[in-house]
């Protein structure tokens, strides 16, 4: 059975993250979800550390039949290499066996920009998730139009982001219910996304 990769910063890990991958993984007849934080990834320079990243995912996913994940790119950066989709894709298809990759409807519209899109558009293959209900005929016509290979999940599991409750703790709102318990008592004990 094929596995599921499910690549992104998880600054932090939300429930809305655990959700859409018990879904997909469920849905689709995954026999895994890999959760892979990105490590110097090239468009974002405003992360935490990849280590605290990691230990999150690691709290939120402790216990859950068919989750688990891989340090690949944390342990690439600490080498000085950036971090891109493509070459994470090819690793993990390399050491673990076929694979998808799963993405928000949000993230389909980027795909152009990613790096070495040619290769993207050709050797990876999709799971796309709604992050708006009305998204559903525009991702299908993007999608072919790149000529992926792609299956949507039409349900919208938008519920609560990281980029909720990153705002949430600036505000200094409660993100119970946003993530994990162990998640939310990391993020205390580390004094995360303080201002």
């Amino acid at each position: 059975m094929p596995i599921l990769c499910f690549g992104g910063s998880f600054s932090p890990i939300s429930l809305d993250h655990l959700l859409v991958a018990r879904y997909a993984k469920e849905q689709e007849h995954f026999s895994e979800v890999i959760f892979v934080p990105c490590g110097d990834a090239p468009h974002r320079n405003d992360l935490i550390s990849f280590d605290d990243r990691l230990e999150m995912v690691k709290i939120a996913i402790y216990g859950e039949p068919g989750f688990d994940y891989s340090a690949c790119e944390g342990i690439w950066a600490k080498e000085g290499k950036k971090s891109f989709s493509i070459n994470t894709f090819r690793y993990l298809q390399q050491h673990i066996g076929e694979a998808w990759w799963l993405i928000g409807s949000d993230t389909l519209f980027e795909l152009p920009k990613w790096h070495n899109f040619e290769a993207v558009r050709r050797e990876m293959k999709f799971i796309v998730t709604m992050r708006k209900p009305n998204d559903l005929e525009t991702c299908k016509s993007i999608a072919s139009q790149m000529e992926l290979t792609y299956r949507l999940l039409e349900e919208n599991f938008t519920v609560a982001s990281a980029t909720d409750v990153r705002n949430r703790l600036k505000t200094s709102k409660s993100i119970k219910y946003f993530v994990t318990e162990g998640v939310e008592k990391y993020i205390k004990e580390k004094c995360l996304y303080k201002t």
